[in-house]
């Protein structure tokens, strides 16, 4: 299963976007990892768009492409405004081609990030996720462990 600082390619069924949206793979990096509840935070190309309209993203990181600090193959904004909080067994075998994880370098100036900007927690829907990436679903927690 993936532990912080990992980036997977997964896709994501999120309240109020569209179907087709959540049949896409998307990029997350593992910052936080409570049992299988894991605290993802996405990222996306960076297009000019992002730039002028903001992207309704005020806390990120603008991150060029570099094997030495990320698996990204172009450059990439990380928000930092959402944690999206996933309950599922996530398996290594979904982890980003070039490298698997992000610096420690890279890893801090994330978690500064969200320590500082508070972001807004999403929690994912279990049963989609691993609809939508063939998961497994999560064991049971032990008795009084948060997934939050």
């Amino acid at each position: 299963m993936i532990e912080k600082r990992e980036v997977v390619q997964i896709k994501v069924a999120c309240p109020g976007i569209s179907p087709g949206v959540a049949k896409k793979v998307h990029i997350y990096v593992c910052a936080k990892k409570a049992y299988s509840a894991k605290r993802l935070v996405k990222c996306r190309s960076m297009k000019l768009s992002n730039i002028i309209w903001g992207a309704g993203v005020a806390n990120y990181i603008v991150e060029k492409a570099n094997a030495a600090r990320n698996p990204f193959t172009r450059t990439t904004m990380i928000d930092c405004d959402r944690l999206f909080v996933a309950d599922v067994s996530i398996p290594r075998s979904l982890l980003a081609g070039i490298r698997p994880d992000i610096s420690q370098k890279l890893y801090d100036e994330v978690m500064e990030k969200i320590t500082i900007g508070i972001p807004s927690r999403h929690k994912l829907p279990r049963d989609q996720m691993a609809a939508l990436n063939r998961l497994n679903r999560p064991e049971k927690r032990p008795e009084g462990e948060n997934a939050d």
